[in-house]
């Protein structure tokens, strides 16, 4: 083998070398490597969260909410969610999602049998930027009182 054929042999083998770290770089600093929390930003001022819990889906008597996005803004944020009646009925009514155990946002839900939609609850001066798990429950009897006047 001549000296002109080797040097091509090293070029191609260091190309291919230099192509996979690129490539392993690029997989290491991607922002859906982190598994438990999935936080991004869409500009400076606007955090956006979500995570493994906030795609579960709960249920309290055949309504179900699934796959919460929340995005903070300062002393604004926005709590999108998925909502299903898995029931045989129409239903309405109210419920509230806990966020940390302690965190209420209450929700007005009116679906058809089956039916699922989007829903959205708008939260103007309370923190929301380090949710990370939530539960669906009903309203105590005196929450009732409040939504039901």
């Amino acid at each position: 083998m001549n000296m002109s054929k080797k040097r091509k042999i090293v070029i191609i083998i260091l190309s291919i070398l230099l192509i996979l770290a690129v490539l392993v770089i690029l997989i290491c600093i991607s922002p859906t490597q982190n598994d438990k929390k999935n936080n991004y930003y869409h500009d400076p001022n606007e955090k956006v969260i979500t995570n493994r819990d906030f795609k579960k889906e709960k249920c309290v008597n055949q309504i179900c909410v699934k796959d919460i996005t929340v995005a903070v803004n300062g002393n604004l944020s926005s709590i999108v969610y998925k909502i299903t009646n898995k029931g045989d009925k129409d239903a309405s009514g109210y419920l509230k999602i806990v966020f940390n155990g302690t965190e209420k946002k209450y929700l007005v839900y009116n679906l058809k049998a089956g039916e699922t939609k989007p829903g959205t609850i708008g939260v103007n001066g309370k923190d929301l930027s380090n949710v990370e798990t939530y539960e669906l429950q009903e309203l105590t009897d005196a929450e009732y009182a409040v939504f039901a006047n």
